[in-house]
């Protein structure tokens, strides 16, 4: 098993991510840090929060980690963070957080590129009947993404942890 850990600042987001351990080709989550490394290439996901204002950003690495590129922000109104990520083949990434809007939250999912570019976001739960508790989580098996998360009904009560499967496009 190969570990190392690194210090590296991810400048103009707030965000530091200050000994990250990375074992077997995988950041582990460190603090409110969601990353995933391949080769050399590597993004990170993470929350920040100036002025009380929630946000949730990747970025990407084209160097182990040593420098990274332009914060990507994923959310479209606020976060409450919980992010997760991973690296698809094309060197693209998937990105999760929790948002939180009219006064509701839901966990989402997009896409993200080097670029800047980033998709449409999809709303995997929590718009409409629950709310999100917990850390859902992300993880890539194969061509499918498997995620889990708590939902809570909105009169409270117990939660149920949910799953689903989705399949990455060829």
């Amino acid at each position: 098993m190969r570990q190392f850990r690194a210090t590296t600042a991810i400048a103009a987001a707030g965000a530091t991510v200050a000994a990250a351990d990375v074992t077997l080709g995988r950041l582990v989550r460190w603090l409110l840090l969601g990353g995933a490394l391949a080769g050399f290439a590597v993004v990170v996901a993470w929350f920040a929060a100036p002025n009380d204002q929630g946000r949730a950003y990747a970025a990407f690495s084209s160097d182990a980690g040593r420098t990274f590129g332009n914060p990507i922000r994923l959310d479209d109104a606020a976060s409450l963070g919980k992010v997760d990520v991973e690296m698809l083949d094309d060197g693209s990434a998937v990105a999760t957080w929790v948002e939180f809007a009219n006064q509701r939250s839901s966990f989402r999912l997009r896409r993200v590129e080097r670029s800047g570019t980033k998709s449409a976001p999809m709303t995997i739960a929590g718009a409409t009947g629950g709310r999100i508790g917990g850390v859902p989580r992300l993880a890539r098996a194969g061509n499918e993404l498997v995620l889990a998360w708590v939902e809570t009904p909105e009169s409270g009560g117990v939660g149920s942890v949910k799953t689903a499967v989705a399949t990455l496009p060829h």
